[in-house]
């Protein structure tokens, strides 16, 4: 293997009941998994998960790292704008609405369209006179 060049590995955070999160790779979890797709009566007390003894009955849930972040920027008071950028509380969005950044006209040339942007149509139009205005 090549120095700087490491295979990711998935992690997801395993959430017990009390507050603990187990960091696992997303491989280990085949224990965990194979407990949980049985009927609960059926659950052992205990399974062992990457070396952990865990209580099945006692996670709450399995969350990617993405996921996880995200709550925890929430919990901590962030928001998330329509542009998918972050903000502390009470921090006013001052981020580009991707819909207003460049309003478009969609029109039709045969069976191909086209989308022209609004402060484009007037001189897009001039060279294409045979295109129609595509109905929505």
């Amino acid at each position: 293997m090549q120095k700087g060049k490491e295979l990711a590995v998935e992690q997801v955070a395993v959430c017990m009941m009390g507050g603990v999160v187990v960091w696992v790779e997303r491989a280990r979890l085949a224990p965990l998994d194979a407990v949980m797709k049985k009927p609960r009566g059926e659950w052992p007390q205990f399974i062992e998960v990457d070396g952990e003894m865990i209580n099945p009955s006692r996670v709450e849930g399995i969350f990617s790292a993405a996921r996880m972040e995200e709550m925890q920027r929430r919990k901590n008071g962030e928001w998330q704008c329509f542009a998918g950028e972050w903000h502390d509380r009470f921090e006013k969005c001052r981020c580009e609405d991707p819909k207003k950044r460049d309003p478009r006209k969609v029109y039709r040339i045969g069976d191909k369209l086209f989308s022209v942007p609004m402060g484009k149509v007037a001189e897009w139009l001039k060279s294409n006179p045979q295109a129609e205005e595509a109905g929505r």
